[in-house]
């Protein structure tokens, strides 16, 4: 309160003389009194060699509006309205079951509350709401044997090699772009024998030789 009274100025020192001012302001009193002249009130009078002090930039606080949710619904219901039969989700409070704000229904008789008619909740009718269940798929990663199995001896594309995983190995989702990736993998080993035909302007690829300890370090190699 004190702070819209008397509002904290920005301003510490202004480097001014205030002597005639506050002179001026005591005799204010008594000029009034005896009728005198009016005396406008004289400027402060700036000192040489000081600079003005400015009162550090103070940030307001905003309050943190923190946002209420909406009570989740747990069980639904059918309702007879005016026109017709509705299945709505409601919650259960101390008193009613309620589908909003404005929508709230007796306990005991399901009649709706506050408003006269033949809008009522059916008690029978009301069952809580299924959770549904997660279910996690996990997907089966193409491993190095499976991959040397599909092409060893085979003059495939990359497009070939996707369509003969697909044909295999439904359950495995892979991508042409990682299939790119696993083939350029298996051109850079020294322990794969395969050979990369140009013949073409799609380029195919024949695997001939896969040394053991490729599938030990498959992860790394075909990175």
């Amino acid at each position: 309160m004190t702070d819209l009274i008397y509002p904290k100025v920005s301003i510490i020192d202004d480097a001014c003389d205030w002597t005639n001012v506050i002179i001026w302001r005591m005799n204010a009193g008594a000029r009034a009194c005896s009728r005198s002249v009016f005396v406008p009130c004289p400027n402060p009078v700036p000192v040489a060699g000081i600079r003005p002090k400015f009162a550090p930039a103070t940030k307001v606080a905003k309050e943190k509006k923190t946002a209420i949710s909406s009570t989740a619904k747990t069980h639904t219901a059918t309702v007879i309205f005016a026109d017709g039969e509705k299945t709505v989700e409601i919650r259960e409070t101390a008193t009613a079951w309620t589908a909003g704000s404005k929508l709230n229904f007796d306990k005991v008789t399901g009649q709706r509350a506050g408003v006269r008619g033949r809008c009522r909740m059916l008690l029978d009718t009301i069952k809580p709401i299924a959770k549904q269940e997660q279910v996690s798929t996990s997907v089966e990663e193409l491993s190095a044997q499976k991959l040397v199995a599909i092409m060893m001896g085979k003059k495939l594309s990359h497009q070939g090699i996707l369509i003969a995983i697909a044909k295999f190995h439904p359950d495995i989702k892979i991508t042409a772009h990682q299939v790119q990736k696993r083939v350029a993998a298996m051109l850079r080993s020294n322990l794969v024998g395969i050979i990369q035909h140009n013949e073409t302007p799609i380029p195919h690829f024949t695997l001939q030789s896969v040394d053991p300890r490729f599938y030990v370090h498959s992860k790394r190699n075909m990175g």
